[in-house]
């Protein structure tokens, strides 16, 4: 997930989906083949030039949506550059918030908007890379490394045919992956957790799902990710 705001949450369960013809328990031949053909695709998109895409986070706790975040970053770009609009509901006596953020090549810019028309000045911060997006393609190479088992079959993503791949992550695995994702993971004491990609025919991620349960408490984080487009330079706010 995009660590600027941490992952989504939610007691939602996971969906079970029965495997399709092309995911076969075993490793026959067709399935081998499959796996190499995905994780060329993997590579593929790994290696593209840097590309721009609409980037979604939700973030759920006991089914009650309480952080969404959308914008447009870019990918395959090194550092995170582009814009996002986080909004947090209200939790207890902690009010709602809305907050932009900019990212620059060189700096970071965060201003709370609220609930009024008036909107609070822009915040400057050092570009420090605490803000960053998860290793999309390791994830991916990470459960095709699993087997035949953890191909799902090709599945819907809003207007795009991708292919689920679905397995159980540890701790371990998401060190470099997910730094800061395996700092608290580790901190919390989690083990593993369940995890979903769908990758499309080009390769790239739109979607990941990550069911982890943390202090007590079952999380889901969603990610997605559509309209690919052209990098482009993201400018400092006025």
């Amino acid at each position: 997930m995009i660590v600027l705001v941490g992952c989504g949450s939610a007691s939602t369960p996971k969906a079970e989906t029965a495997p399709s013809a092309g995911s076969a328990a075993s490793a026959t031949p067709g399935a081998t083949e499959q796996i190499a053909q995905l994780d060329a695709l993997l590579e593929k998109a790994s290696a593209a030039p840097a590309y721009s895409a609409t980037l979604t986070t939700r973030t759920l706790v006991a089914n009650q949506e309480v952080v969404v975040m959308t914008g447009k970053v870019n990918f395959n770009d090194g550092e995170l550059n582009g814009h996002v609009d986080v909004t947090t509901a209200a939790s207890g006596d902690t009010p709602a918030s809305q907050v932009q953020v900019v990212m620059t090549r060189e700096k970071q810019y965060v201003r709370n908007v609220g609930t009024s028309s008036q909107r609070e000045e822009w915040l400057e911060v050092p570009a420090d890379g605490a803000s960053s997006i998860a290793d999309l393609t390791g994830y991916g190479r990470l459960l095709l490394a699993q087997g035949p088992e953890a191909v799902k079959g090709e599945e819907t993503v809003g207007t795009v045919t991708a292919t689920r791949l679905s397995g159980v992550v540890t701790t371990e695995d998401v060190r470099t992956l997910e730094p800061n994702l395996y700092n608290r993971l580790r901190t919390a004491g989690v083990e593993s957790f369940e995890c979903d990609i769908w990758v499309d025919g080009s390769g790239r991620t739109v979607r990941l799902e990550q069911w982890i349960t943390m202090s007590g408490y079952p999380t889901h984080n969603v990610m997605e990710i559509s309209e690919f487009g052209s990098a482009f330079e993201q400018e400092a706010p006025e």
